[in-house]
C-alpha cells in the first residue's frame, strides 16, 4: 500500500473514530502478523522434530573432549526443541486471545463497511512456502 493511501486512510479513521481507535487497528494488524509468524514457527519446529533435525536456535554445541557428550547434548537439544514448541503454542494462545478482544472492540466500534480486515493493508510476513524452504535447507545440511 502506498504512503499517500495509508495517510488518507489514517486521516479518515482518525477523523471518524479518533486516534485511540486507529491505534487499536494498528495493534490488530501487528497481532495478526505475530500470529502468522508463530504459526509458521510451530510448523517449522514440528517438522524439525518429526525428522529429528535440531534447528540452530536450540542446538547445544558439541564437546569433542568429553566422552559421549554428543548423545547427551542431542537429547538436551530435543528437550529444548519440545519446550520451544510448547512456548510457541502458549504465545499463540495469548495472541489469539488478544486478537479476539481487539476484533470484538473494532467490530462494535467501527461501522460494518469500515471494518474490512483486508482494508487495513495487512501483509502476513513469511509465507508457508518460505517456512518450508527453510526446513528443506536445514534438512540438507
Amino acid at each position: 500500500m502506498n504512503n499517500s493511501h495509508e495517510n488518507s486512510l489514517k486521516s479518515f479513521i482518525v477523523s471518524l473514530y479518533g486516534e485511540a481507535t486507529h491505534n487499536k487497528i494498528r495493534l490488530f494488524e501487528k497481532m495478526r502478523k505475530k500470529r502468522v509468524q508463530l504459526e509458521n514457527s510451530i510448523t517449522f519446529l514440528k517438522k524439525c522434530r518429526a525428522n529429528k533435525i535440531i534447528p540452530n536456535c536450540v542446538k547445544i554445541s558439541k564437546k569433542k573432549d568429553i566422552w559421549n557428550s554428543n548423545s547427551v547434548l542431542n537429547k538436551c537439544s530435543l528437550i529444548l526443541l519440545n519446550n520451544l514448541i510448547k512456548q510457541c503454542y502458549f504465545k499463540l494462545n495469548e495472541t489469539n486471545s488478544e486478537l479476539q478482544e481487539l476484533h470484538l472492540f473494532l467490530t462494535f466500534t467501527l461501522e460494518k463497511d469500515h471494518f474490512n480486515k483486508n482494508q487495513f493493508g495487512f501483509s502476513s510476513g513469511k509465507s508457508t512456502e518460505q517456512t518450508l524452504s527453510k526446513f528443506c535447507n536445514k534438512e540438507h545440511h
